[in-house]
């Protein structure tokens, strides 16, 4: 797992910073931080299934002890699918959306310790298991000639899930 200080050093071109205010959690958090785009407009249909597969992009890192309002960089080296690097990623504009999907710390019989997202009744489903942090989709312009970071402020909770729900209705 990458330190939250790893992940939050100095910018790569095509960078993402992403955060969490105080409200959210006011204790470090450790996770997996993902990034997520689609390159399709908003209302538009794909043309086909290849199209829209391309058009859908994840990235993801693994931060421990991320505070609130400290950043975790999703950079040129962070492997996404199916592009496997940002500077594989043509300009565009893309809406992103963006997830912590909280781990929990199991002490092992034998010593060990891992860090695990637990299933919390969604069924390890990350962009619906409650007590996860999410944005908004917002559009951005993804530019592979800057240098900037594009900054993104997790502002959602998934809510808990009712006892009797289900995922298919």
């Amino acid at each position: 797992m990458i330190g939250a200080q790893g992940s939050a050093g100095p910018a790569t071109r095509g960078a993402f910073e992403i955060t969490f205010p105080p409200e959210l959690s006011a204790n470090p958090v450790d996770a997996r931080v993902l990034a997520y785009f689609h390159r399709r407009q908003p209302g538009a249909a794909p043309t086909d299934s290849r199209e829209e597969a391309e058009s859908q992009q994840i990235f993801g890192v693994d931060v421990s002890a991320l505070a609130p309002g400290q950043g975790a960089a999703i950079g040129d080296d962070t492997l996404g699918y199916p592009a496997r690097s940002l500077r594989d990623i043509q300009q565009a504009i893309t809406t992103c959306r963006d997830f912590l999907n909280r781990y929990t710390t199991f002490e092992r019989a034998d010593g060990h310790r891992v860090k695990l997202p637990m299933d919390e009744g969604e069924g390890q489903h990350w962009n619906s298991k409650p007590g996860n942090f999410y944005s908004k989709p917002q559009h951005i312009h993804i530019d592979p000639a800057s240098s900037d970071t594009i900054r993104i402020q997790l502002t959602e909770t998934i809510p808990p899930s009712s006892p009797c729900a289900t995922r298919n209705g």
